[in-house]
This record gives structure tokens, sequence and C-alpha cells, in this order.
């Protein structure tokens, strides 16, 4: 082998040292990829452009969920009382509207 034990603990202390070197780069790097702010300076156009892109499909999702029976968004309530129907005038003179029927 021609080697004496001194060289071969040399060795062995130098590859664990380069060793421990490539494991802290190795989680500085995982760090700085799972840095979401530091990703999101690096990449704002694509942050803002992924989060348009989540809000309109998200829209998209609750607007077809609201079902058949409920009224259209933005309708005064004219529409969401009585449904647009004139008023029907009681005994009384007052319309149903008034009386709450």
């Amino acid at each position: 082998m021609g080697e004496t034990t001194d060289q071969i603990e040399h060795h062995i202390e130098m590859k664990r040292q380069e060793l421990q070197s490539n494991i802290k780069e190795l989680a500085q790097r995982v760090q700085a990829a799972t840095d979401w702010r530091q990703q999101f300076r690096n990449h704002t156009l694509s942050a803002l452009a992924a989060a348009f892109a989540t809000g309109m499909l998200l829209a998209a999702m609750v607007g077809r969920n609201r079902g058949a029976g409920a009224p259209p968004l933005g309708r005064g309530m004219r529409d969401s009382v009585g449904r647009g129907k004139k008023p029907q005038r009681c005994e009384t003179g007052h319309t149903e509207r008034d009386s709450g029927n």
C-alpha cells in the first residue's frame, strides 16, 4: 500500500472537511430556493401573473357554484323582493310589499 497511518488519517480528515463544506453549500442553496420572499423579489412579474390567474380561476369556480335559483350579482332590491312583479293592492290600499306578504 505504501501509505502510512498518518497519511490515511490526513486524507480522511481532508475528505471530511470537503464533505462538510459541500453540505453547507447545499443547505444554503436549499434555503435560498425555498425562501418565497427572495423568489418574489427575483420573479415579481411571474408571481403577480400566477396570483392573478389563481384569483380568476377561483372566481370562475365560485361563480359556477352559485346555482340556478340564486339571483345574479349586482341586481337591486326590486328583483330580490317580489322578483320584479308589480305590487298588488290589498283592501286597505297598501301594497303587498308594504305589508310584508
